[in-house]
């Protein structure tokens, strides 16, 4: 951070620890002073969330590494998504990210590996399911999926009015083009070595989840793949 800082004349206001704001003439702004100060942390924020999405260290090289570092695109954006207040029971229910398919084995078991951490302040719950059946029986249960990942293979059974229900209150991830046509709202499709995420925006629309527009600032859209 230090080194980022000497290269230009004065603090940066993006790349600035929080103790650059106590200068003497912040001290007599009173209010705006406070103003600047969050500024600053929001900035950065968004900073380090960028550079999560960009770095050269997720890079897909295996089978193995796609789930690891789908894995990890799934428990950061959970920290950037708006529920409904109907998307759980208590301000102390688990955040539950589920699984779709019996050859998702491998994006599980890096999943679980998320359980010891929170988002939001919630605690993370991880949820496999082999049947669409039994997923949508889960739904009426404390095991509601809030975020719900799938392959083509299981996403093409389900019919547009059970997607429709579903993407109320669940955040439906795939991972191809096929998927976000078909009525998905976001996927994580490898490009170039690299997974990119991309949104619906109708579907999201039609859903009263919200992403946040830290977030948002950095998916792209079906037309934009250039």
């Amino acid at each position: 951070m230090a080194r980022l800082r000497s290269m230009s004349s004065g603090p940066s206001l993006l790349m600035a620890p929080e103790k650059n704001i106590r200068l003497g003439w912040c001290r007599s702004l009173s209010g705006k002073c406070w103003a600047f100060k969050y500024d600053i942390l929001k900035n950065s924020a968004l900073l380090v969330f960028s550079l999560f999405f960009s770095s050269p260290l997720l890079a897909v090289s295996s089978n193995e590494k796609q789930a690891e570092v789908t894995a990890a695109f799934i428990y950061q954006i959970s920290k950037f998504i708006t529920w409904p207040e109907e998307a759980f029971n208590s301000a102390e229910d688990s955040l539950s990210i589920c699984v779709l398919g019996n050859e998702n084995a491998q994006l599980e078991e890096k999943l679980t590996r998320f359980t010891s951490k929170k988002s939001k302040g919630r605690p993370i719950q991880i949820h496999s399911f082999e049947s669409k059946t039994k997923l949508l029986s889960s739904q009426k249960t404390a095991e509601h999926c809030h975020i719900l990942f799938m392959p083509d293979t299981e996403w093409d059974d389900f019919t547009p009015k059970e997607i429709d229900h579903l993407k109320q209150t669940t955040l439906l991830i795939g991972e191809t083009r096929h998927f976000l046509k078909e009525g998905g709202m976001l996927a994580l499709i490898l490009v170039d070595s690299k997974i990119s995420i991309f949104v619906n925006p109708d579907a999201m629309t039609q859903s009263q989840i919200k992403l946040e527009s830290r977030l948002r600032a950095l998916t792209k859209t079906l037309g934009e793949e250039g």
